[in-house]
């Protein structure tokens, strides 16, 4: 079983204020020429990993300590759920294994794309809901 915490509420304007910067990060990795492009992936999962953590804080559900995308969003509750990040789950080898390779697996700007639009998508859905 995933060790979970359960944080104080006020910790979830902490989390999200770390994902806008996350995502800040993300666009400017996005728009360079130089460095590892699999930064840009792992920059957005970062966002869409701490908003999901944010917002479980914020509804006052334990925090599995995982990167693990899919098993974050499971705890989110229906009403809350955003539909299109079926995809985010993508995003987690990016914070586990592929952190530590270069190379194997070509990406190309659809791919840097789409990670920045879940990471977009993301932070907006958390921001909707932690008010």
């Amino acid at each position: 079983m995933t060790k979970q915490q359960k944080f104080k509420k006020e910790y979830a304007f902490e989390l999200l204020k770390i994902a806008v910067g996350d995502m800040e990060s993300t666009q400017i990795l996005f728009r360079s020429q130089g460095g590892r492009r699999e930064n840009v992936c792992f920059n957005a999962q970062q966002v869409v990993e701490k908003s999901v953590k944010a917002v479980l804080c914020f509804l006052e559900i334990p925090v599995p300590f995982t990167h693990n995308l899919d098993i974050l969003l499971d705890r989110i509750p229906e009403e809350c759920q955003l539909a299109d990040l079926e995809n985010a789950n993508a995003l987690t080898e990016y914070a586990t294994i592929r952190r530590y390779e270069e190379g194997y697996i070509e990406l190309d700007q659809s791919d840097l794309e789409a990670s920045v639009e879940i990471a977009k998508n993301t932070l907006s859905w958390a921001q909707g809901i932690i008010k």
